[in-house]
């Protein structure tokens, strides 16, 4: 409801040797309006990607709309160069503003500040609006789950900064590929441009909401949901295991009491 944020993990994946690398970039222009993006799929063309956007958006004022036309001007020459199901890569774009000028009269006026979230990839050239939230990645079905249950329409900031991280570091448990520090960067609606989330406020965060807190909440909806339990099987059970253990107690005793040779 008040802004957006990016999160990423830092492992490179690919090759023989472990790496770590930054996902997330971003570039503050004349204080005024900001584009932050993040790169998933192979890491030579994410970081020519993230080389050639960084210099065609240069210094001009707020235009969101030639601020897109440029984004997939950089996807197709990716595509262009580097054809390949290896080589391709996919992008989500945050661009946050405030409009100047009316876009037909070009007089000048003043706006509401906005913000847009955007996804993309080098396969297609194509930059999509996205009005919630976007992934992207290799496997990343489990954080669209997570996303999916605990998301709502009317998220804060805060909330949203939370939800993040955690479902970034269950990533970093549970799927291959995914690994190294959280990386965060955050707009707030009416603020200028993007900030990085400090290290601190991020391992705050991960301290507040551990991973582990899953598998218990998990564990307890399952063990105590009534149709999971069979309570005349469970007695049984318990029954069948307390007669087991009797009869090691008994045959412990005798074995203990009968007098040695």
């Amino acid at each position: 409801m008040d802004g957006m944020a990016l999160f990423a993990d830092t492992l490179e994946s690919g090759g023989a040797v472990k790496r770590y690398r930054q996902k997330i970039h971003w570039q503050n222009v004349l204080t005024e309006w900001g584009i932050a993006w993040g790169v998933a799929g192979n890491a030579l063309v994410g970081d020519k990607f993230s080389e050639k956007l960084r210099a065609l958006v240069g210094s001009e004022n707020y235009d969101r709309y030639k601020t897109e036309l440029i984004v997939e001007k950089c996807l197709k020459l990716m595509r262009q160069q580097y054809a390949g199901t290896e080589e391709d890569i996919e992008v989500i774009v945050g661009i946050c503003g405030t409009p100047a000028r009316d876009p037909k009269s070009r007089a000048v006026y003043l706006s509401n500040p906005e913000a847009h979230l955007y996804r993309g990839d080098s396969l297609t050239a194509c930059l999509a609006p996205v009005n919630d939230y976007c992934i992207a990645g290799m496997d990343v079905t489990l954080a669209a789950f997570l996303l999916r249950a605990m998301r709502n329409p009317f998220l804060r900031m805060d909330e949203a900064l939370r939800l993040g991280v955690f479902t970034t570091n269950v990533m970093k448990e549970y799927a291959s590929g995914v690994d190294g520090d959280t990386n965060v960067c955050v707009h707030k609606i009416g603020a200028q441009g993007w900030t990085p989330l400090l290290d601190r406020e991020i391992a705050a965060i991960e301290s507040d909401f551990p991973v582990s807190a899953v598998e218990e909440h998990t564990t307890s909806f399952w063990v105590t949901h009534p149709k999971a339990r069979n309570d005349s099987e469970i007695n049984a059970s318990d029954l069948r295991m307390r007669a087991i253990k009797q009869r090691k107690a008994k045959l412990s005793s005798s074995r203990k009491s009968k007098p040695g040779r």
